[in-house]
């Protein structure tokens, strides 16, 4: 009896599956892990995503846009692998082959846009299976969190004042930071690891200071 592959999308990086089968990949994402890690702004994402659909053109766009797009497909296609309950047969590393062919120029990004980067790395590889996946993840939230302090992101920043943001962007900053926290924290614990920073030396705001639209 010949063997048939059951996985779809095939590992062709130039095929894509029905747009239908992303939305959904989408969905999971923000309704799964977005509401733990909130680190992405929705509405932005969507934006991308549907100009994505229309036109696969990302020459003119930050190479972190179409990296954390492909991330977060190979993030939610990895979900419903782990859990045949969800349905579908996904294969998640046709979306993560094609997030590597972006993943040099995104990690040179500097700022917020890097720290998202390394974050969706991190939870991908956490949902690997393997020891050494789960170690692996560890150090790149580490990575993280180090780079979110040498940004000062775990220092608060007020609307007024010398080093004013707009509110949008204190926000964006605080959800990164507060992600990365609790990642590396519920990572740490589990490999018996130390934390990439002390309570003590954190004083930005845990509570939402404004509210992202679509978010």
């Amino acid at each position: 009896m010949q063997a048939t592959n059951d996985v779809c999308p095939p590992t062709n990086n130039h095929t894509r599956p029905d747009p239908q089968v992303e939305r959904k990949l989408v969905d999971i994402f923000f309704s799964r892990v977005h509401p733990r890690y909130p680190f992405l702004d929705r509405f932005s994402f969507e934006e991308f995503y549907q100009s994505y659909q229309l036109s696969k053109d990302t020459s003119r766009v930050s190479p972190s846009k179409p990296f954390h797009l492909h991330m977060v497909l190979a993030i939610s296609a990895r979900i419903m692998q782990l859990h045949p309950e969800m349905g579908g047969n996904i294969n998640p590393e046709f979306y993560y082959s094609n997030a590597t062919r972006y993943v040099d120029e995104a990690l040179q990004v500097p700022g917020l846009e890097r720290i998202q980067s390394l974050l969706l790395l991190a939870l991908y590889i956490l949902r690997t299976p393997g020891s050494i996946s789960n170690l692996g993840g560890w150090h790149i939230i580490g990575f993280a969190v180090r780079y979110a302090v040498e940004l000062g992101m775990h220092r608060n920043i007020k609307c007024g004042g010398p080093r004013a943001q707009d509110p949008y962007r204190i926000e964006i900053r605080r959800r990164v930071f507060w992600s990365a926290y609790v990642l590396d924290r519920a990572v740490s614990l589990t490999l018996g690891r130390p934390f990439a920073l002390s309570e003590n030396d954190i004083d930005v705001d845990l509570e939402a200071s404004y509210r992202l639209a679509k978010s």
